[in-house]
């Protein structure tokens, strides 16, 4: 990690792992996860670029691969990862810590590419991020709850089973069934050998595994009444976002009559915030896990009963949606 000094420009010559320390001890986890992100995109050009070395590309591969390994490690050992939302605020106006990666190794119309590992993982953390909370809504999908609870669960062998593992299992089940929209109808997303971006042009492809030598247009949908598909334009894998059909709030109103611990949950989670004063937002997400968290009896005698009941309405929800990968731009305006 320390290593990676070298090859970023940081402001007014503070390092950039002195840096990334000081946002982690400030709590502040979400700029955390853009920093991260952001270094390992600007590091990935540098591997990729037809200027880099191959002695400097060997050390950038070492550098990015510890860089992951901690992002995962920091993510295992989280209490309360942020928010997709409070991530998607930052998106545009992400302060950035450095002023720029070391240019001199990356060429203009540089294709970022991605292979499926590298998908699966960042789409892990989108899904495990997307808590569905709000004050207005009958039923909550507090994703980030469930997974405390689960991680808590077999952290403390309070199940027979590993209701850790099962979690993440079951979310990369649903990472490898993304739908992935292209010129010549849909792949899943676990079909795919590399996803690619040009970020100069803004285009997307993908190749499959079937064919590595053939390359498929992505698509998006635009929510556009007389042109509903489009080739997907981005710059980054950031703006790609994964979209519920239906929309998570629908799948959930839909199916009230049928889940089993969910509502069961909502009605816990309400009756803390309003017990400390705290308004339910998804902003607010962390501050509740907090508190409910914090109280051991309740985990012990009412959450940890209620795991084998979560987990069949995570199978419902499962089976009553579908994913499907979308340019930023058009999700939020569907949302």
């Amino acid at each position: 990690m320390n290593s990676l000094n070298k090859y970023v420009d940081v402001k007014n010559g503070t390092d950039f792992y002195t840096i990334l320390s000081k946002l982690i001890l400030d709590n502040r986890d979400a700029e955390v996860m853009l920093l991260l992100d952001d270094v390992d995109r600007n590091v990935s050009k540098m591997i990729d670029s037809f200027n880099t070395d191959s002695g400097t590309r060997k050390k950038l591969n070492d550098c990015r691969s510890s860089l992951r390994r901690y992002r995962d490690f920091l993510m295992e050992e989280m209490e309360d990862i942020p928010d997709e939302e409070e991530i998607e605020e930052l998106n545009d106006s992400f302060p950035m810590e450095f002023e720029s990666i070391d240019s001199q190794h990356i060429v203009s119309d540089i294709i970022e590419v991605y292979d499926y590992k590298s998908l699966e993982d960042n789409f892990r953390f989108r899904l495990l991020t997307q808590n569905r909370m709000s004050g207005k809504k009958d039923v909550f999908y507090p994703i980030g709850i469930i997974r405390k609870l689960f991680r808590y669960s077999q952290k403390n062998d309070l199940s027979s089973e590993k209701d850790y593992d099962w979690l993440i299992k079951w979310i990369n089940d649903c990472v490898g069934e993304i739908l992935v929209l292209t010129n010549e109808g849909s792949v899943a997303l676990q079909d795919m050998s590399y996803l690619t971006i040009d970020s100069q042009s803004k285009r997307v492809d993908i190749s499959c595994k079937e064919d590595d030598n053939r390359d498929y247009v992505v698509c998006t949908e635009t929510n556009d009444a007389y042109d509903k598909i489009a080739p997907m334009a981005v710059g980054r894998l950031r703006d790609i976002h994964i979209d519920h059909t239906p929309l998570m709030s629908q799948t959930l109103s839909d199916e009230v009559a049928n889940l089993k611990a969910l509502p069961k949950l909502t009605e816990i989670i309400r009756k803390v915030a309003k017990r400390h004063g705290i308004e339910i937002t998804t902003k607010n997400f962390g501050k509740i896990s907090k508190k409910l968290f914090a109280d051991e009896t309740m985990v012990c005698e009412k959450l940890i009963p209620m795991i084998e009941e979560i987990k069949s309405d995570l199978y419902l929800l499962q089976r009553n949606s579908s994913l499907k990968l979308m340019a930023s731009k058009y999700n939020l305006r569907k949302k």
